[in-house]
């Protein structure tokens, strides 16, 4: 149940991003931060010796939205 919670949340916070055109973050399970980018790239960036290291994670596919 919290995990489809969070899942949801993380949805529509991608799709409120996306619209205004900017990347949406989250903290990750890896100590690091997954950043979803307006064009569906996700990139984990993490801290090695005081410097950001960011990791190309993939692409999601966002829904086709029919308009109304």
């Amino acid at each position: 149940m919290l995990h489809e919670r969070l899942r949801e949340f993380r949805c529509k916070s991608v799709e409120k991003a996306r619209e205004a055109g900017i990347p949406a973050y989250f903290l990750d399970e890896s100590d690091g931060v997954l950043r979803v980018l307006p064009d569906g790239r996700k990139e984990r960036i993490l801290v090695s010796e005081g410097l950001p290291v960011v990791l190309p994670v993939g692409k999601i596919q966002f829904r086709q939205v029919n308009p109304s």
